[in-house]
């Protein structure tokens, strides 16, 4: 077996560790473990968590087109019906997807720690974290409930927190209600610690009192946008800060009063654009509690980082099947979605290890995502080659810094040239389409040829 595993490594080394990462991060009595802790309703009578959170790992990869076509796959390893399976799916509670990302997210920091490798931080010297929402499209109408709904039917919503030194996804609050709002589910969210001398960064949909004042009271510092919602008062002048990229940078103290008359002391931090934004905002004003030692211009950047959150959505949509919206339960969609941010994390731990192996030429900016995602439908065609016992016994109890160790060491083998990125140059205004309005359709065939006869 290992002289097939030396071949591996050699000719499909992305594959390799894939699984070998998906081994670690999943292994079976791991993720049951996970379960065991922390589900309240469901048990593990006849089916284990860990298999169906495989049977969705190929799933969302894009290894196998349907949840049904995962089973018929893997229906050796099942002892129940198909329908008990999607019974288990369709009742995974809240809790328990999210522990599934928490859980494995903090074995693959460790690892990428062990790489010793880290993303440029956004603001210097702090953990950061950026947080989002994401709503989950409307699904289809398999539900008895849902047949004859017009509407479409939103299967709920999870907020995201996600690690930009490290490009993980941390810590997610799935939510079942698609109409309550994000400000609500951040009482769910700060159930748990919150790292000390963290920094949030975060659009003006938090900008409320309790989630700022809870940041503080954990110690925590925050980068928000302000809503025009939130009253502010000012106690001293507004002062020139310099430039950043987008325009001018200004900055003064507020006070933000909450409850029972408390109060709290921050920066209001304001950039006069150059140029508006799409909404038209010829300004964007941020609060920071950050102290005085970090410039206002830094502050300002750092508001710019989100979009790597917004990035993490487009890799999911583009890169996985993230969106599952056959499954039409709400516990159903959310635990795809969350065994969706365990697959992103994992190919955020490939990309991590090749930068170790190969530096600057393995950064994000010169590697495709695409092209890596893509190598993820050969890691069932070396599964197959060998044995699961062997992949267990090999990976899944490796300590994370011999899982580094490993990952680099198999990354040395991968040619970068097979991913190579392409940069957009910029966007051209679309082409108004005036001809042939009247016509319900042309023929391609006849345009091209008209073309070709008025160049002769």
């Amino acid at each position: 077996m290992q002289a097939f595993l030396d071949r591996l490594i050699k000719t499909s080394p992305i594959p390799t560790m894939v699984r070998a990462s998906l081994e670690n991060l999943l292994s079976p009595e791991f993720i049951n473990t996970i379960f065991r802790e922390h589900a309240v309703i469901q048990s593990e009578r006849q089916l284990l968590f860990s298999s169906i959170v495989e049977l969705m790992t190929l799933v969302v990869c894009r290894m196998k087109p349907s949840v049904h076509a995962s089973f018929v796959h893997l229906k050796e390893f099942f002892s129940v019906s198909a329908k008990s399976v999607y019974n288990k799916i369709n009742n995974v509670e809240a809790e328990v997807s999210r522990q599934l990302v928490v859980q494995t997210a903090a074995k693959a920091k460790e690892v990428i720690d062990h790489l010793a490798v880290l993303h440029p931080s956004p603001i210097p010297g702090f953990e950061v974290r950026i947080l989002d929402g994401n709503h989950h499209p409307a699904s289809q109408r398999r539900l008895k409930v849902l047949r004859n709904v017009a509407a479409g039917p939103l299967p709920g919503q999870t907020l995201v927190v996600y690690d930009p030194l490290r490009g993980l996804v941390v810590d997610c609050q799935p939510c079942e209600d698609a109409h309550k709002q994000e400000r609500a589910i951040l009482l769910d969210l700060f159930e748990r610690d919150v790292e000390e001398k963290s920094v949030w960064i975060a659009d003006r949909n938090f900008c409320t009192t309790y989630f700022l004042f809870e940041l503080d009271f954990r110690k925590a510092f925050f980068v928000v946008r302000h809503h025009s919602q939130l009253p502010l008062e000012a106690v001293s002048d507004r002062v020139s800060r310099g430039r950043v990229a987008t325009g001018e940078v200004f900055e003064q103290t507020v006070i933000i009063r909450g409850v029972e008359g408390s109060q709290l002391r921050c920066r209001l931090i304001t950039i006069e654009l150059d140029e508006p934004t799409r909404d038209g905002d010829t300004q964007i004003k941020i609060l920071s509690s950050l102290p005085e030692s970090v410039p206002a211009t830094i502050i300002a950047e750092s508001y710019r980082s989100r979009w790597q959150i917004e990035n993490v959505n487009l890799q999911l949509i583009k890169h996985f099947d993230s969106e599952q919206t056959s499954l039409g339960n709400p516990p159903a969609t959310l635990f795809a979605f969350a065994v969706s941010l365990v697959a992103f994390n994992a190919l955020a731990l490939i990309q991590m290890s090749l930068q170790a192996a190969h530096g600057e030429k393995a950064k994000p900016e010169n590697i495709s995502g695409y092209f890596l995602a893509l190598e993820l439908k050969g890691t069932e065609v070396v599964t197959k080659i060998i044995e699961d016992d062997f992949w267990t016994d090999s990976y899944a109890n490796l300590s994370p810094g011999q899982l580094a160790s490993e990952l680099k060491r198999i990354a040395k083998n991968v040619d970068l040239s097979k991913f190579p990125k392409s940069k957009r140059g910029p966007k051209k205004p679309p082409t108004p389409r005036t001809r042939y309005k009247n016509k319900p359709h042309v023929s391609t065939f006849k345009l091209i040829q008209n073309v070709q006869s008025r160049k002769k």
